[in-house]
């Protein structure tokens, strides 16, 4: 509001004293000087420059602290800057001097309403509608009216409105201020007229265009045609801020953020410091990948926010709304949850509780969230986001069954995409791939830019692991980009198939489209430098990781990507310098370098250290589940399953309902010999998802450690009888048979699961059953047939290899061991074949091994081959050192023993070697080349 033009007669009476009080020429010079300052105020007022008006006002104020016109106004720029309690103590100023109350109505007004004082307002005998008359009583009213609405008033606020409306029929703020209190009641129709009177009074007013928008919004309409009308606001306003902020939450919605960007850029010129400007900001600086900034614009939300008082907050719940927000981004969950609880209160419905729920679900407590869901649905029960919330809720409580029953249900009454697409994820958890595709599918008509069930459907059918469906999969994402190519996610996800794929070639100027439409997308940047990894540019790959290191662009991303890039490069000490140096930049709150850490260890095999790491980790985390399951596995590595034990049961607890992770402890529990633990944890999981294969196989596994093979049995049975065209059924009766020592049984399980679902896991049992039952030619055949057709298996190969092995068919083992050296790359198979040349007293065997130890340089099998290849050249003083620390690191293993015994022989140690070779000996079962050591033993003794 601007100061009126007609003063009333008593206040130009006291400006008229004020002036005389003083020397005559003393004070005409003050009174023009200060009239100067407060003529610019007004003007820079009128064009709502306020940081103008407030300086210049207050500099008129300065040379004439008696200058009540400027006390007014200083009343009035504070109020539209923000600051309700100064503009309520200029008030209180100005009419404590002498300045009538209705001169000040409208200050004093909604200077109370945005301190929260509404029950003050309405109790107030100076601002009582009585007392006023003309602008003073309108103005009046209309906060009235405001007041009455928010302490929940909604008959009482309409009372007020009819008076002002009575009294003015053309007053536009009545009608504008009426369509809030209709919506909340429910009036559809009443709000439209009252939007519609509101255009008739103002066709050209902004904020009679901005209703339209308003009511557009309340009734779902389309995206475009809210766009549309806001575009009309901003045609006669356009530095309209909530016009702007309206746009850009639609611009967010539709995720088109180069256009939120330009948006935000317009309204940080004006606005920067409004708390839901900085939080769009921060949605974008996330999206973007800039966790600086985002954590930057977080933390001005909440430095607006925070201090303001309860009872002025009470009555904004959008700014409680966003201070939840905001400090949940922040991970400051305890405000969060101060903050969204009093906006439930304040707001009352559904929303709060939906976003409590959404609290809760993000911190694993599935109970509240669901509670929180249900409550807001009591209320709402057709509350789309609720209802999809709920959903989703209920699929991380492992409560599939209900979800699709939920989501179903749901679909009679609101074909949602967002129902389908929950729909398809709770109808793959529980593995009805198919389903879940048409559901995904089914997303997609409804709404072919809906990029999140393009996302779910590319995932399924990528999960389905042959080529035609990662074709498909990879198809989808492409057409969704060629509607959106906006679309970032869809881009992201579209380069990650292609990398799994081994597309590296199209992935880079795939990224590269994607940085010029956006170039804060370091994710991008990241991703490129994988597909120069998997081209074997390395350096280039180096280069790219290191500018953004420099650029502080997702710096410890880049880190940890550096660090398994150099790991890679058999360079570990630089892995792991880049590990520490990822530790040093994160943030408090940050798991993952050090999590890194344990892993890299655990690779290293330097068990007691990743043991080190992992308990650190857990001092910063001690209920972190991912922490927990971190240190199991490095006390399992370091053979001390007793202390993993524990860890795994306080895991399995803190999981909750989560079936991924109570899985992930199951099979843990497995490994560090706790069957009976597994089993509990495993029945729990299997409770809340009976229809999930993966733990139904689990559970089998678990019974058939524990040695209850009846129970095995009886559940595989279940299961064929259940499906009985599944192969898993059939998978887990030949396990079963094998532990009661029925091989032939076995083999025909075995044999029928191959033929219901031929694949590499059903063929290695098979044939692992066969060995030693059939012809080996037979048995060999099998797996020769499926590389035939399969060649890029590497399991089958492998497993090929290793039984040519077996059989001393040492030539074909070295060709399908080069095959699989050239496929994979991977370290062990470089030993193996190292191994094989030795038994073909290849040269080539030495250079190899000492390559594999060069990459390994702690693995007791490839310090044992590369010293056993030195042997085999006669070079036995390099050989002793090598076959000593492979004995210190793996005491257990016979073959070992037996190579150590020989070079000490050769290097005429004979006791020592006699030490060793019984060593090796004395263990009926070790596999090793048994007759030479009892060859080289019985020549030894003779020579005593």
């Amino acid at each position: 509001m601007r100061v009126p033009r007609r003063l009333t007669a008593p206040l130009l009476a006291l400006c008229a004293a004020g002036a005389l009080a003083a020397s005559p020429g003393e004070a005409l010079s003050k009174r023009d000087l200060a009239y100067r300052f407060f003529d610019t105020a007004e003007k820079c007022f009128d064009k709502r420059d306020l940081a103008c008006a407030l300086e210049q006002v207050r500099k008129a104020l300065l040379t004439d602290p008696d200058m009540l016109l400027a006390e007014v106004l200083l009343g009035k720029v504070l109020l539209e800057g923000g600051n309700a309690a100064g503009a309520e103590a200029a008030a209180e100023r100005a009419v404590t001097r002498g300045v009538a109350v209705e001169d000040l109505a409208g200050t004093l007004s909604r200077a109370q309403l945005l301190l929260g004082k509404h029950s003050q307002l309405l109790a107030d005998a100076r601002l009582a509608p009585p007392q006023l008359r003309g602008l003073a009583r309108r103005q009046v009213l209309l906060a009235r009216a405001q007041a009455q609405f928010e302490l929940g008033r909604s008959d009482a606020a309409l009372a007020e409105l009819a008076q002002l409306r009575a009294e003015d029929p053309d007053n536009l703020a009545a009608a504008l201020a009426e369509l809030p209190v209709r919506l909340k009641l429910g009036q559809r129709r009443e709000a439209a007229a009252a939007v519609e009177r509101a255009v008739r009074l103002a066709p050209d007013a902004a904020d009679a265009r901005l209703a339209q928008a308003q009511l557009l919004q309340a009734e779902g309409a389309a995206v475009d045609a809210q766009l549309a009308a806001l575009e009309r606001v901003l045609a006669v306003d356009a530095r309209h801020l909530e016009a702007r902020l309206m746009r850009a939450q639609l611009l967010l919605q539709q995720q088109r953020w180069d256009d939120l960007r330009a948006e935000l850029r317009l309204l940080n010129l004006d606005h920067g410091q409004d708390p839901r400007v900085a939080y769009l900001q921060a949605l974008d600086a996330g999206q973007r990948g800039d966790r600086a900034a985002m954590t930057a614009a977080l933390r001005r939300v909440t430095a607006q926010i925070d201090p303001q008082p309860d009872g002025q907050l009470r009555f904004r719940p959008r700014m409680l709304l966003l201070a939840g927000l905001a400090h949940f981004a922040l991970g400051e969950t305890d405000q969060a949850k101060s903050f969204l609880e009093r906006y439930r209160v304040a707001q009352g419905g559904g929303a709060g509780a939906t976003l409590l729920a959404q609290l809760y679900l993000s911190q694993r407590q599935t109970t509240a969230g669901i509670a929180a869901l249900e409550a807001a649905l009591a209320e709402q029960p057709r509350q789309a986001d609720a209802l999809n919330l709920l959903g989703q809720a209920r699929l991380a409580a492992g409560q599939t069954e209900q979800t699709v029953a939920l989501m179903r249900e749901a679909l009679r009454s609101q074909e949602s995409p967002a129902f389908y697409t929950t729909l398809g994820r709770a109808l793959l958890r529980q593995g009805q791939t198919n389903a879940a595709v048409q559901a995904f599918q089914g997303a997609l008509r409804k709404d072919p830019l809906q990029a999140e069930a393009a996302l779910a459907l590319a995932q399924a059918l990528a999960e389905r692991g042959d080529a035609a469906s990662q074709q498909r999969a990879v198809a989808v994402l492409a057409e969704q980009l060629k509607r959106q190519p906006r679309q970032q996610a869809v881009r992201l996800q579209l380069a990650r198939l292609q990398l799994g794929a081994g597309q590296a070639a199209a992935v880079l100027p795939l990224l590269e489209a994607g940085l010029k439409l956006d170039p804060e997308l370091h994710q991008a940047r990241l991703m490129q430098a994988e597909a120069e990894r998997q081209l074997g540019r390395l350096d280039a790959a180096a280069a790219r990781l290191l500018a953004m290191v420099k650029a502080d662009q997702l710096a410890v991303d880049a880190c940890l990507a550096l660090s398994a890039l150099e790991e890679g490069r058999n360079r570990p000490a630089e892995a792991q310098a880049l590990l520490e140096r990822a530790l040093a930049k994160s943030g408090p709150q940050e798991l993952r370098p050090q999590a890194a850490q344990v892993e890299f260890l655990l690779r290293q095999r330097r068990s007691g250290e990743a043991r080190a790491a992992a308990k650190a980790l857990l001092v910063r985390a001690p209920d972190h589940v991912g922490a927990l399951l971190l240190a199991a596995r490095a006390a399992l590595a370091d053979r001390d399953a007793t202390a993993a034990r524990p860890l795994l049961v306080q895991a399995g607890r803190l999981a909750d309902q989560d079936v991924i992770i109570l899985a992930a402890v199951g099979r843990l529990q497995m490994s560090a010999g706790d069957a009976s633990g597994a089993r509990f944890t495993l029945d729990k999981a299997v409770q809340l998802q009976p229809a999930q294969t993966t733990l139904q196989r689990l559970r089998v596994e678990a019974a058939l450690l524990a040695g209850d093979v009846a129970d095995a049995e009886v559940r595989a049975r279940q299961l064929v009888a259940q499906s009985p065209k599944s192969a898993l059924g059939y998978s887990l009766l030949g396990q079963a048979a094998l532990a009661r020592g029925q091989t032939a049984a076995a083999i025909d399980a075995f044999a029928q699961a191959q033929r219901l679902a031929p694949g590499t896991e059903n063929l290695l049992r098979l044939y692992a059953a066969q060995v030693g039952q059939v012809d080996p030619a037979r048995s060999l055949g099998l797996l020769e047939q499926w590389l035939a057709q399969r060649p890029d298996d590497v399991l089958v190969r492998n497993a090929l290899a290793e039984s040519l092995v077996a059989h001393g068919r040492w030539a074909d083992a070295r060709r399908h061991y080069e095959r699989l050296l050239q496929q994979t790359g991977a370290n062990a198979v470089r030993n193996n074949l190292a191994e094989v040349l030795l038994q073909l007293k290849d040269p080539g065997a030495l250079p190899l091994a000492l390559e594999a130890l060069k990459r390994e340089p702690g693995n007791a099998a490839i310090l044992d081959t590369a010293g056993w290849a030195h042997a085999v050249q006669g070079q036995h003083d390099k050989a002793l050192p090598l076959l000593r620390e492979a004995r210190l690191r793996a005491p257990a293993l016979a073959a070992v023993r037996y190579h150590l015994a020989s070079v000490l022989a050769q290097l005429g140690r004979r006791e020592e070697a006699l030490q060793e070779l019984r060593t090796a000996l004395a263990d009926p079962q070790a596999a090793f080349d048994r007759p030479a050591a009892q060859v080289l033993l019985q020549r030894l003794e003779s020579q005593r």
